[in-house]
């Protein structure tokens, strides 16, 4: 077995003995390291995917909530990661020290597909309109706020604020009448069907695809109750943050409408709400940003990203009120 760091040593003993599994044939493999930190392990013939959360950025309510809703989402077939149970019974296992937890997952063979082909895009739509249809009903318990302004933008923009100029925190400010005015505008009213338990961070990163074709929707930490059109816009966001669609497919977008369509139908109020959520998705993600950095460093909000950030919504804010 390849050395491991003493962090690695203490998972696998502690995955042995949470699950039951022997400590024979031991492996571990840091997958990434972001909102939280993730390990592949093989453990006595098992292989199970290992993400340790920190307390400080995400409670245990939240996840314990993100848990039930993938339970029920596998009670009723959807595709998403299934949380493994321990011997005893339980979700969650402490690591290390108070402030660190983890929760096992099912491995699922499969790989990220950043940018993806026609029929993939069509299975990316179709994927969250299953989870949309078979959350439609179910009621939760979180220990989190739902998806509105003060969520989305108000709560974002306190942590952007020391990291943007005056006049981007004007900007900023005349921005968010505009969007609440569109919003007021379409007056979308709440349904089972337009609102409920949103994913909150549905990009493609967030999929992973077997050899097969088949997928596994991961990633639930931002999971909440908000409308479904605010799911909807994280692919579009991707993909014009990423200019995707210029360097890979220009009909990236509509395939995975026509995916999100056969299973359930968007309504034209519901359309109108899209680019304006993908506002509100981008101001939301860079606050998460700033959180992230306190945990992983200053890097992650030097000042290119932050251009970067403005610039998009300089050029989508022209689209989206024009």
């Amino acid at each position: 077995m390849p050395e491991v760091d003493s962090i690695q040593k203490y998972l696998l003993q502690k995955v042995s003995s949470f699950y039951g599994f022997s400590e024979d044939e031991q492996k571990i493999t840091q997958l990434s390291s972001s909102f939280t930190q993730v390990y592949k392990l093989i453990v006595g013939g098992n292989i199970i995917i290992i993400k340790i959360y920190n307390e400080d950025y995400k409670t245990r309510k939240d996840v314990i909530a993100e848990i039930n809703i993938l339970k029920h989402l596998i009670e009723d077939g959807a595709h998403v990661n299934e949380p493994m149970v321990g011997i005893k019974g339980d979700y969650i296992f402490n690591i290390e020290n108070e402030n660190r937890f983890a929760v096992g997952f099912k491995y699922f063979d499969g790989k990220e597909i950043v940018k993806l082909d026609e029929t993939k895009n069509f299975k990316l739509g179709s994927n969250l309109a299953e989870i949309h249809a078979k959350s439609q009903g179910f009621n939760i318990v979180m220990d989190k706020p739902k998806y509105d302004i003060d969520t989305l933008w108000d709560e974002p923009i306190k942590l952007m604020t020391p990291y943007l100029t005056v006049e981007e925190l004007s900007y900023l400010e005349v921005l968010r009448e505009k969007i609440l005015l569109q919003i007021e505008d379409v007056n979308l009213q709440i349904t089972k069907e337009n609102y409920g338990v949103c994913h909150g961070d549905y990009i493609s990163r967030n999929t992973l695809w077997d050899e097969k074709g088949s997928c596994q929707t991961i990633d639930f930490e931002f999971f909440s109750k908000g409308y479904r059109a605010y799911d909807i816009s994280h692919y579009k966001w991707q993909l014009e943050y990423f200019n995707y669609e210029e360097s890979y497919s220009r009909s990236s977008w509509s395939d995975f409408l026509k995916g999100y369509n056969s299973v359930r139908n968007i309504f034209e109020q519901e359309m109108k709400l899209v680019d304006v959520s993908l506002l509100l998705y981008h101001i939301f993600m860079a606050g998460e940003r700033v959180k992230l950095s306190k945990i992983l460093g200053e890097q992650f909000v030097e000042r290119p990203f932050w251009d970067k950030c403005m610039e998009f919504l300089y050029r989508k804010e022209e689209e989206v009120f024009k």
